[in-house]
């Protein structure tokens, strides 16, 4: 142990005389190694973590695309939604929702708020239920019947000033009056930066529309069913629509992937593993100037090197003292 910090010691003293050496090599390994964390953690949050859901990668996403257009998702049509949520057999819940910008008034001033229309199940389906108050029920789900909203914490603590009575007071949204009934967690924000839930509910005309694609469709997969069986069944599924109804499905595809994947998005995968790899060839970089910089050094102490082998020092021991002036480093 004492040599060993002897070692450590006249390590530190050779750092302290090569000074600028040291800064050289410091600064080349702190720009690759920061670099390259910055970059990872980036790219963990894209590629690995888009979603904040429990239980992410059981939750499916299915639209449409063209092939000339791949890149480009499209949400799928009402009747499609429809005829999914009758006849799938592979998914526990199959829920859809619809961005509805709306005007919320009342006795404050009136405000725009990204709100979203969203099936019944929406918030089960994903994992996560208010904070306070209720999800919303099947019922609501019809047409007169769906005059219920959830806040999300944000414009609960915005515009009513965090009210803990907040549950069953009256929200005028778009001139209607729709009742509160929940208030989501803090940070809870899908499927964007939504600040209100509002529950979907079709007209006999939507229910039987093929031909508007405005529903974004999820389904979270019933345990021991694959991602690959599931796809195998939309497929199936898809070909009888296609079948039955060739004008309303002609040159489209169905994409059906786990809801990261469809997060993170084609482009930007690419996009972040191709950074990825661009950090790391300056990381490479970096190692490579320092290994220069330490062999430039190593050269110029042969003298002491011979002295130090000339007075009994084994080559085990020189190479343990270099190894511990780079750690140190």
């Amino acid at each position: 142990m004492n040599t060993l910090m002897n070692d450590i010691r006249f390590g530190l003293r050779m750092l302290w005389k090569h000074k600028v050496a040291s800064l050289v090599c410091a600064i080349a390994l702190g720009l690759g190694i920061g670099a390259t964390a910055a970059m990872f953690s980036m790219a963990e949050a894209f590629l690995l973590h888009p979603v904040p859901l429990k239980d992410a990668g059981r939750i499916v996403a299915m639209s449409d695309f063209r092939p000339q257009e791949s890149a480009f998702m499209i949400p799928v049509s009402p009747a499609t939604y429809l005829d999914w949520k009758a006849e799938t057999t592979s998914f526990e819940r199959l829920g859809a929702s619809e961005w509805d910008e709306v005007n919320l008034t009342s006795d404050r001033q009136p405000q725009r708020v990204t709100g979203f229309d969203v099936s019944a199940n929406f918030f089960q389906l994903l994992g996560v239920q208010p904070a306070m108050g209720r999800g919303f029920l099947p019922e609501e789900e019809q047409l007169g019947k769906n005059h219920e909203i959830i806040l999300s914490h944000g414009l609960w603590e915005r515009r009513y000033a965090s009210d803990p009575a907040i549950l069953g007071k009256i929200a005028k949204v778009n001139d209607e009056s729709y009742s509160i009934v929940g208030v989501m967690p803090k940070g809870f924000n899908y499927p964007m930066t939504v600040e209100a839930w509002m529950p979907m509910a079709f007209t006999d005309k939507e229910r039987v529309n093929r031909d508007s694609r405005y529903i974004s469709v999820l389904g979270r997969l019933k345990p021991h069913v694959s991602l690959s069986q599931a796809k195998a069944e939309m497929m199936t599924l898809r070909q009888r629509q296609a079948d039955e109804f060739p004008d309303a499905y002609k040159g489209w595809n169905l994409s059906v992937m786990s809801l990261t994947e469809f997060a993170a998005g084609n482009l930007t995968r690419q996009y972040t593993i191709m950074l990825l790899g661009a950090v790391g060839f300056v990381l490479l970089i970096a190692c490579a100037d320092v290994a220069n910089v330490q062999f430039a050094r190593v050269t110029g102490r042969q003298k002491e090197l011979a002295v130090r082998t000339a007075m009994g020092a084994s080559r085990s021991r020189i190479v343990r003292q270099l190894l511990i002036e780079s750690v140190l480093l």
